[in-house]
């Protein structure tokens, strides 16, 4: 039988290597319980995943159709398939439908259809209940580590209730190895004969099509064994015995039957890879990839900003080496949408010099769509030191007839607050030199960007430095040239060997938080967290490299790193609840009015709710 594939451990993050597929965020595994798992699920099942297509050209492609592209782990659909909420055979689960995760491919979308109506003839009035499938566009759920490009589906197994009648669920219900329901809000029994020919359909429909049936061992094999019971075809029962497979390193499936077709022909003529995490460059090995790739190149020189820019966008996401100097000359297209997308595939493509090649094209650039995706993709390259040296370059950049519509780039200003999130020292001696700039909003760019480098803020300053910096007056507001005198003594008072982790470890010990000791480094942080910024980014940022885990962009640790960091660290057992609420109530207590401080405490423990989700789901 095949094997299993790879997912995650239950305590190791994905390491972002050139054999892993990366989306952007480091991917903590599922809960290591079955009961943490439906919490978890519960906390985030109100999400509603946005809507709209993902942009894929067809140059030299004739199929008009839905596409799966990329992989399962990091890819996205093209014109996806919507699923009805209801059908003849099926349904969307209650908690389910309102996500916006019924789209998948046609391939797809037919199998479910299929095996749905197959079994509602075996089984009449049954109906196929269905849980994720995949976001109008593909790409990353909060529930998932795959679903990315409509080649998975779940589908909640035929359950019979207390009066032995098919069985209506809002939900994914787990059932154990007697085949009862243990979170149901009634007994629900495991219905051996529908979900064998659930488990048959899949296979008969899908033909060659269907790749696995992730089910839990201790589901699969009674189901299997009634199908022997009951005479079935032996080739059947081989096909459906091949399929199906409980995951390894990963949380069993024991409430739903996690479907996963393979790519289709005409998907792989599209980059569709089979492999669950495979390196972008795969996307463009495939036979009918590499067979349009004459056509892109032909595209390159059509009167058609449009089409030049889709063709740049092609060449790029295949990663064509033999096209990668033609896309470096689409640089200078006079088209400023066909420029746009050669930056953002030439920064994508990273190879060695791309930041300098980044940085000539910015010198020359009129258009602001360009200079803004010049500055973003250099801070994607992690090109830190060519972001310090536009902080010192004083145009900004108005649009003029430009396809792409944004707002006026202010260099120095964008290239500040890009580095706000990944500061240096160099850095923060740049920013310092903007604390004058004629611009406000430069100025308070470099602000937050040397808070959230040192951990100090400007009243800290004055209150060590005041004396010594002759324009700063006590009677007198703080000029920009006084904040600029106060922030640059800060820096030309450290020692010659310090590092700007030293000077924010020293921002964190004047309000009372000491990161020194392993044991005590932790609950100092969750200390921290309860502060307002720079101490909470600060703190949240060295959680994350503590546990080398940071959560992607939706589950609450952004919006409210107060409430999510705590409950994680309580949930995943790092600290226990006594300590986060200590270490909050000291937080609150030390920089907040004392009088107040009992409310705000109480008010921050209340927020450790389970409102925040702590791990991914499936």
């Amino acid at each position: 039988m095949p094997t299993p594939l790879p997912l995650p451990t239950t305590d190791t993050p994905i390491e972002k290597t050139a054999a892993t597929e990366f989306d952007g965020d480091y991917r903590i595994a599922e809960p290591g319980d079955r009961r943490q798992r439906l919490d978890n699920e519960t906390q985030i099942e109100a999400w509603v995943m946005p809507l709209g297509q993902h942009r894929h050209p067809r140059i030299g492609s004739t199929a008009g159709k839905s596409a799966s592209v990329g992989t399962v782990t990091a890819g996205y659909i093209a014109q996806a398939v919507e699923m009805p909420v209801l059908g003849e055979h099926h349904r969307i689960l209650d908690k389910v439908a309102p996500r916006q995760t019924r789209y998948t491919t046609k391939e797809m979308a037919e199998l479910l259809l299929c095996a749905a109506e197959r079994v509602a003839k075996e089984h009449p009035g049954r109906v196929l209940q269905l849980g994720n499938m995949s976001r109008q566009s593909g790409g990353p759920l909060p529930w998932s580590v795959s679903h990315h490009n409509g080649r998975d589906a779940d589908v909640a197994f035929y359950a019979l209730d207390s009066e032995n009648r098919p069985a209506t669920m809002a939900r994914l219900y787990h059932f154990d190895s007697r085949g009862r329901s243990t979170n149901a809000p009634e007994v629900l029994t495991f219905d051996v004969a529908a979900n064998w020919s659930l488990l048959k359909s899949l296979v008969l429909c899908s033909g060659d099509d269907l790749q696995y049936l992730f089910i839990a061992n201790w589901l699969s094999f009674p189901a299997l064994r009634y199908a022997q019971k009951i005479k079935e075809d032996k080739k059947v029962i081989a096909k459906v015995a091949a399929k199906v497979h409980q995951p390894k390193k990963a949380m069993p499936h024991n409430d739903h039957v996690h479907v996963r077709i393979g790519c289709p022909d005409a998907d792989r003529a599209e980059g569709c890879v089979e492999a669950s995490r495979a390196p972008q460059w795969a996307w463009g090995h495939p036979a009918g990839v590499r067979a349009r790739f004459a056509a892109m190149r032909t595209a390159l020189q059509s009167s058609v900003p449009q089409e030049r820019a889709d063709a740049v966008y092609l060449l790029g996401l295949y990663r064509d080496g033999a096209s990668y100097g033609e896309v470096e000359g689409a640089l200078r297209d006079p088209s400023g949408l066909v420029r746009t997308e050669a930056i953002r595939a030439i920064a994508e493509w990273d190879r060695a010099g791309t930041a300098d090649l980044l940085i000539d094209t910015l010198r020359r650039e009129t258009e602001a769509a360009c200079a803004a995706q010049i500055l973003l993709s250099l801070a994607s390259i992690q090109a830190s030191e060519a972001l310090v040296a536009l902080m010192q370059d004083r145009r900004a950049l108005v649009p003029s007839g430009s396809d792409v519509g944004v707002p006026v780039v202010q260099v120095r200003k964008t290239a500040a607050i890009l580095l706000t999130d990944a500061p240096t020292l160099p850095a923060a001696r740049a920013a310092v030199t903007l604390l004058d700039d004629a611009d406000v909003s430069v100025r308070d760019a470099a602000r937050r960007l040397l808070e959230r480098a040192t951990n100090y803020v400007t009243p800290d300053l004055v209150a060590e430095f005041g004396p010594q910096v002759a324009s700063t007056q006590p009677d007198q507001p703080l000029d920009a040239a006084g904040e600029r005198a106060l922030w640059a003594k800060l820096l030309d008072s450290q020692p010659h060997d310090a590092t700007l982790a030293d000077i924010a470890r020293q921002g964190f010990v004047r309000h009372g938080i000491d990161l020194e000791g392993e044991s005590r480094r932790l609950p100092a942080l969750v200390q921290a967290v309860g502060m307002p910024a720079p101490w909470r980014d600060n703190a949240v940022r060295h959680i994350e490299q503590l546990l080398h885990y940071r959560p992607s962009v939706g589950k609450g640790a952004h919006a409210n790193p107060q409430a999510f960091w705590p409950q994680f660290l309580i949930q995943r057992k790092h600290l226990s609840s006594g300590e986060v609420n200590a270490r909050l109530a000291a937080s609150l207590y030390t920089h907040k009015s004392a009088e107040s401080a009992g409310d705000k405490a109480e008010a921050a423990l209340s927020g450790i709710s389970s409102s925040v989700p702590a791990a991914e789901i499936d």
